[in-house]
């Protein structure tokens, strides 16, 4: 198994070479998240965001498909 992020494991045989991207970004001095295009739906874009990487003062604010306004903050 693999870990794929904080609290997710991921069987050996489930892992893309994608994560291989966002695991260097991760581990990447001052990098907070990064913004991919979705590899499920090419014509859309995902924003990758690395919580435990936020630097004080830093904050993403979205809204969801649903309309629904969310936040992340550093812990």
């Amino acid at each position: 198994m693999i870990r794929a992020g904080p609290d997710s494991l991921i069987a050996i045989h489930e892992y893309r070479p994608h994560l291989h991207i966002g695991e260097a970004l991760f581990e990447t001095a001052g990098i907070e998240g990064f913004r991919t295009v979705s590899a499920k739906i090419p014509t859309q874009m995902n924003l990758v965001v690395f919580p435990q990487k936020l630097l004080p003062g830093s904050q993403v604010t979205y809204t969801d498909h649903t309309g629904q306004q969310h936040r992340v903050s550093p812990p």
